[in-house]
């Protein structure tokens, strides 16, 4: 019967890591977007002259929580926490900087990174404390 038990849980484990990954791996693609964009824009403001502060510090929460996410291929627990910590202060930031439907871009940008290292810390919690689960 524990043998079934350790099967089941394994098996919800394998489940729950492939999942992760997977949306993981949207979470990344969506993040390399993300960062072309605010490239391509700093790019034209810095020519024009008028080089957002803003702008630099979102490319830095962009960057570091694409960083964490793929981190979390080697270090699950520190990537997953990095990516949460920069989604939610992507999230804060584009909250103040959107002009309309504040509520929207700021899910639209943190959310991925949010999403993808909760699961990330989940897995790593589950790795963690297996009897607890």
């Amino acid at each position: 019967m524990n043998s079934s038990v350790n099967h089941s849980h394994n098996h919800s484990q394998t489940e729950l890591r492939l999942v992760t990954k997977g949306i993981e791996f949207l979470a990344i693609l969506t993040g390399l977007i993300y960062l072309r964009v605010v490239i391509g824009e700093g790019i034209t403001q810095w020519q024009a002259g008028r080089l957002d502060p803003l702008a630099i510090i979102t490319f830095l929460l962009l960057f570091a929580a694409t960083v964490g996410l793929l981190a979390t291929w080697q270090w699950d627990g520190v990537g997953g926490f990095i990516s949460v910590l920069c989604g939610v202060g992507l999230s804060g930031l584009v909250y103040v900087m959107a002009e309309t439907n504040k509520l929207g871009a700021a899910l639209l940008y943190g959310s991925p990174f949010i999403i993808a290292g909760g699961l990330e810390i989940l897995c790593w919690w589950q790795k963690r404390c297996p009897e607890q689960n």
